[in-house]
């Protein structure tokens, strides 16, 4: 290669996976996590599935990587096994495996898709960021070896149990905390009216008391890559949760298993069942991912838009109940003050002090008071009203430009003595039709800057029309 040219990117071929990959993803495979993956036990199962869709990677013809999407349910897809030569790491074709797993995905005609890693996976927790994903649950994995039991503390529920039982859950914290999901080893299918009343089917759902109103309620599955029994769903008192906890260990027993796990939502629930006899299995702490945020509506904006923007309207609120938090718990004596500029600093935006910031670099654009004062009135009532923060001003040409939502709604020049402001299509309606408080605004600036000062200046009383163009 000539000096100073730059090496054409590599592209992998990403297609359906053949029977003849399978020696060449096996051995892959025995290449990653010290040779423990889980690969060669599912590697013919996936191929046979004519449900998902399974994908090789290969560079120059040879297969050098993989993914798996599996369709849990109609409509419910499950993103799982995207691996990558380790040879070949640091080279920018992870990227292109997640493009072309995610393609493959949404070609089911998805209603959710989700995806589940290590809390620890840095590279895979930056892939729901770039890819619309949000945090749906936090799962933390347990395992105990199985231990026989003569008697269970609790009954298989029937189908007279159905309704409490489906009562119990979604009305339960562990339901809650796990965002409606329960964990099958490290996969997270919905739970709901459908699985539950396939696991009671099935004698996969746990009741307390053995007679009487159910009072606590846990579920089991069997996990699709080893068969392992593991509990996904448990609440109740603590020491009803650890009678289940034991029952599990029987079950597993019972079922010639050597070993049970469990996912359960990290807190007072998976501690009270790690303590009846479990460990922790490392990576043991999963989260799960899920396509777009739940319950959100889209529109022309992202939920990142309408919470920045509420963030910024309210800042001030959460730097104050923040620094008060921090203030209470920092364990020694703590100004309040100093714990409020701290929030700002590191933790809330101050979009007030970095748009004004902005506004007295562009002292020498508007050199006469109280055109400096207009245009810190207009920013202020973006910030209270729109939730504008610090990209939204900017300079071109002798004319201040703010925007709202990335692009440019209102212009600001200054012709002669005259300060003129311009309002464009693209903007909030609200600075178009509420120029009484725009002008309310600007008095109140200005009122405080003569204060400070004590120069008056020529915009007291001054009144904005409205309309399409204001001119001062």
């Amino acid at each position: 290669m000539e000096r100073g040219k730059r090496r054409a990117p590599e592209r992998l071929v990403l297609r359906r996976a053949r029977a003849s990959d399978r020696d060449a993803i096996l051995a892959m495979a025995s290449r990653i996590w010290g040779g423990t993956d889980y690969l060669p036990a599912v590697w013919d199962k996936w191929l046979s599935d004519r449900h998902g869709v399974l994908l090789t990677a290969t560079l120059g013809g040879r297969p050098v990587g993989m993914s798996k999407v599996t369709l849990l349910a109609p409509g419910e897809v499950w993103l799982e096994g995207l691996r990558l030569d380790p040879a070949l790491h640091g080279r920018g074709l992870s990227r292109q495996i997640n493009r072309g797993t995610f393609r493959a995905a949404m070609s089911l005609k998805p209603r959710t898709v989700r995806y589940a890693t290590g809390l620890s996976n840095a590279a895979s927790r930056h892939l729901a960021e770039v890819r619309g994903f949000w945090l749906a649950a936090h799962g933390r994995y347990i395992v105990a070896p199985s231990e026989p039991a003569r008697v269970l503390s609790s009954r298989a529920a029937t189908a007279r149990d159905l309704d409490a039982v489906i009562r119990f859950i979604e009305s339960s914290e562990c339901h809650r905390l796990m965002g409606g999901l329960y964990g099958v080893s490290w996969t997270f299918p919905a739970l709901d009216r459908r699985r539950i009343r396939r696991l009671v089917s099935e004698g996969r759902v746990l009741v307390l008391p053995k007679k009487g109103r159910v009072r606590a309620v846990a579920a089991w599955d069997r996990g699709r890559i080893d068969g392992e029994v593991c509990v996904g769903f448990a609440d109740g008192s603590d020491a009803d949760l650890t009678r289940f906890a034991r029952d599990v260990r029987a079950i597993g027993a019972r079922l010639g298993e050597s070993e049970v796990s469990a996912m359960l939502p990290p807190g007072r629930i998976a501690d009270t069942v790690h303590a009846a006899g479990f460990q922790a299995d490392p990576p043991g702490n999963a989260i799960v991912y899920e396509l777009g945020a739940r319950g959100f509506e889209k529109g022309d904006d992202t939920l990142e838009d309408v919470l920045g923007r509420t963030l910024n309207r309210h800042s001030g609120e959460a730097a104050e109940v923040l620094a008060d938090f921090l203030a209470e718990r920092a364990g020694r004596p703590v100004l309040r003050e100093n714990a409020l500029d701290f929030v700002f600093r590191r933790c809330v935006p101050d979009p007030r002090r970095e748009l004004f910031q902005a506004v007295e670099r562009m002292s020498n654009l508007f050199s006469v008071h109280w055109m400096r004062n207009a245009l810190r009135a207009v920013l202020d009532h973006l910030i209270e009203r729109c939730g504008t923060d610090g990209s939204a001003l900017s300079v071109r040409g002798g004319t201040a430009i703010v925007r709202y939502r990335g692009r440019s709604f209102l212009r600001m020049s200054v012709r002669g003595p005259r300060l003129r402001l311009r309002v464009l299509p693209n903007g909030p309606a609200v600075v178009v039709t509420d120029t009484k408080d725009l002008a309310r605004a600007m008095r109140a600036i200005d009122a405080a800057a003569r204060a400070a000062d004590r120069k008056p200046t020529a915009s007291a009383g001054r009144r904005l029309p409205s309309g399409r163009r204001w001119a001062v």
